[in-house]
């Protein structure tokens, strides 16, 4: 039974038909961590479909409300690629897309920020300078 646990699955049924399933550690914290990244991106995808802007409604990725629709639109596929990528056993793509765009999310947050980031510069903000002697 154990040996069939290491390579895939072991069922075991108690004498009342209760059936349990072994698997590796690694496979059930993946199959949790999937479960859960998936609830969070169905919850910001439909917040997404319907054009909230609160961050409550974006559940564990609250900070999608800062950005932009467009910027929305393109974090989804992002995160929608990490999820796939999760499924087949590899989360880094995941935790980096949710990294940087949470780190993004953030900078445009702040209005200063957001201006400096998104802003197009006005003449006068430039001045002449000299050359270094």
């Amino acid at each position: 039974m154990l040996a069939s646990a290491r390579t895939g699955t072991a069922v075991v049924r108690d004498i009342d038909g209760f059936t349990l399933a072994l698997v590796p550690k690694r496979d059930l914290d993946l199959l949790i961590e999937s479960r859960s990244m998936l609830l969070a991106f169905l919850t910001a995808d439909g917040a997404a479909s319907s054009h909230a802007s609160t961050a409550s409604a974006f559940g564990a990725f609250a900070w999608m409300a800062s950005l932009d629709g467009e910027d929305r639109q393109e974090c989804l596929t992002d995160l929608r690629e990490g999820l796939m990528l999760l499924a087949a056993g590899d989360d880094a793509p995941l935790h980096e897309a949710i990294r940087e765009w949470s780190a993004t999310s953030r900078q445009l947050s702040d209005p200063t920020r957001r201006d400096i980031l998104l802003g197009t510069p006005s003449a006068d903000e430039f001045v002449s300078v000299e050359p270094p002697v």
